[in-house]
């Protein structure tokens, strides 16, 4: 398989959501077949195509998603709301993150960055699984979905975000959630029946934000 795939090309996204997180890949030559990851550390025999967002630091050791759910009995959650503060987000979640980060002196980048680092370390894993220990040289391109309603602020820190946590800031694009959304049920629909000037809604109804969004191109 190695063989086969070193000289291809690897397209990641990846949702880093306010309550869940997930990550689909595709080689760009075969775009047609996406493979969502389903496994993750701490969910036991669980499949789920969505990891939580959480965090915890326990005994000196940070733990993330399903790990955090199962052994910390107040995780933080809700960081990514926290990644602009001056955008009123009533969130309790997030303002309970922010006291606890306030009390670390820890940053909502500086654990988000923790959580998406283990996100990634653990993709690269299960790329390596499906596709041999190639994909570590693979030329690899990181799109990361945003809120349509993120401020210019908030996107930075989402860069910074994933860049902290591994990404190189040359592989990485960010992209807006109901586009996304939008781009791939267009793909999606068998037989499409949208024609140029139809009018469609996108509703993202998120863990922590909900936007409307529509286009007539």
């Amino acid at each position: 398989m190695a063989g086969t795939v070193m000289n291809k090309s690897l397209v990641i996204g990846i949702d880093f959501g306010t309550t869940f997180s997930g990550v689909a890949w595709a080689i760009v030559d075969d775009q047609k077949n996406v493979q969502v990851i389903s496994t993750w550390p701490g969910a036991g025999n669980k499949s789920s195509v969505k990891v939580p967002t959480l965090m915890a630091f326990l005994e000196g050791r940070f733990l993330w998603g399903w790990q955090a759910s199962a052994l910390s009995k107040e995780p933080i959650r809700g960081v990514k709301l926290l990644f602009d503060e001056s955008q009123s987000h009533r969130y309790n979640p997030s303002l309970k993150a922010k006291k606890k980060l306030d009390a670390m002196k820890k940053s909502p980048v500086d654990v988000a960055s923790q959580y998406l680092e283990q996100v990634l370390l653990h993709t690269q894993d299960i790329l390596e699984r499906r596709l041999g220990s190639a994909t570590k040289d693979m030329s690899k391109k990181y799109v990361l979905t945003v809120p349509a309603v993120w401020s210019d602020k908030a996107k930075d820190n989402t860069l910074k975000t994933a860049i902290s946590g591994g990404i190189p800031e040359h592989q990485l694009a960010l992209l807006s959630e109901p586009e996304a959304a939008a781009l791939y049920t267009l793909r999606a629909i068998q037989p499409n029946t949208i024609k140029k000037n139809d009018t469609f809604l996108v509703c993202d109804a998120g863990g922590g934000t909900v936007v409307w969004w529509y286009s007539s191109s």
